[in-house]
């Protein structure tokens, strides 16, 4: 398996992030491409992403936009103008020849609670996907679990990947823990199996890619995600052993604290390389 650090807006300069990333022996980079990349990278910033696998050895991965996107709406104004900004970031993503190109159908939609509406939402879900699996034909695309009810259930992920044979999975540990807090305080609850081993039995021949990250969890309180490896309550032998077992071939370490508001420092990234290396092997 192949392991990369992810890369935001917040991560520029990009020169010693790539050389941090390349330094601490990652395989690649997963580059977010919210606003206001694609469209205001500087040329000097494009360059040195076309020179990623000459100069630093990484290769490349994308995550779609995250915020302002609710690409399921079933108001068709709202989801077309969600797709021109996918199609503008695939076709961006094209010219690096990507690993893969990750997103969510993310959102909020006050009456997703009423099931006339899920139906809508579901239906415009499988349209927008397929479409968006058409604009990155050149290169894999993958559906991310979210940390939440919506499309952070196993049954929702697998209506899409049921239908669209072409798309792949990206699996959210520290997502499927929300969700699965989420989901059981909600009203009504569910009957789905949400631990994570019932996650990757369930989609084992579909993962592509799997997203790393430890929570904090709390008596009763929603559990916290993207803490270092450690500083948190999951037991990552355990989950490991289970990633092996899939199709899994790339890692993204998310791991960006190790306290609430304390950004990880590059030994806890080497620790947590070195230390997800050692059980992969």
């Amino acid at each position: 398996m192949k392991f990369a650090t992810s890369v935001w807006y917040g991560d520029r300069p990009l020169r010693p992030t790539f050389e941090k990333a390349r330094r601490l022996g990652f395989d690649f980079i997963e580059l977010s491409l919210d606003y206001p990349w694609p469209d205001q990278l500087t040329s000097e910033e494009i360059g040195l992403l076309e020179k990623l696998k000459e100069e630093y050895g990484l290769e490349i991965s994308f995550h779609g936009p995250w915020s302002g996107k609710v690409i399921f709406h079933p108001r068709d104004e709202i989801s077309d103008a969600c797709l021109k900004i996918y199609e503008k970031c695939l076709k961006f993503a094209e010219g690096f020849n990507p690993l893969y190109f990750n997103f969510h159908q993310i959102g909020h939609i006050t009456t997703s609670s009423f099931e006339e509406i899920r139906r809508k939402i579901f239906n415009k879900a499988l349209e927008t996907t397929r479409t968006i699996v058409n604009f990155g034909r050149s290169f894999p695309v993958t559906i991310e679990n979210n940390p939440s009810r919506l499309f952070g259930r196993p049954s929702d992920i697998k209506l899409l990947l049921d239908n669209i044979s072409a798309l792949n999975f990206c699996f959210d540990v520290g997502h499927a823990v929300v969700s699965k807090w989420e989901i059981q305080h909600a009203k009504g609850g569910s009957g789905e199996k949400l631990e994570i081993d019932d996650w990757l039995d369930l989609f084992k021949d579909r993962v592509l890619t799997v997203h790393l990250h430890d929570c904090l969890l709390g008596d009763n309180l929603k559990p916290i995600d993207h803490f270092v490896i450690g500083k948190g309550n999951l037991n990552f032998e355990n989950i490991i052993r289970a990633i092996k077992k899939t199709s899994c071939r790339y890692v993204v370490l998310e791991t960006f604290y190790t306290r609430k508001r304390v950004y990880a420092s590059e030994e806890d990234l080497k620790n947590n390389l070195e230390f997800c290396r050692s059980l992969i092997r």
